[in-house]
């Protein structure tokens, strides 16, 4: 949490490619949970983390039902391939 509320993983977000998502996943996940904690708003959409996830994998694009364990997965994954 605090790695994240601190801003330090901009720092490290890899933006250069590869297999990851380019820093935006983590970018994104970084908005998340500064909104969280800051306690700045009641509720919260994470519209935009979903449309990264749906930008880089199609597959959960939409608003059917997915495998959970799949979308860890891939979110676990992209974050560490980001940061």
């Amino acid at each position: 949490k605090e790695y994240f509320l601190s801003t330090q993983y901009m720092k490290d977000v890899n933006d250069r490619g590869g297999s990851g998502c380019k820093g935006r996943l983590a970018e994104e996940f970084g908005h998340v949970i500064t909104d969280l904690w800051t306690g700045r708003n009641a509720s919260l959409n994470p519209r935009n983390l979903k449309r990264t996830i749906d930008q880089f994998a199609p597959h959960f694009a939409g608003y059917e039902q997915h495998d959970a364990q799949e979308l860890l997965a891939f979110f676990l994954d992209g974050l560490h391939e980001d940061l």
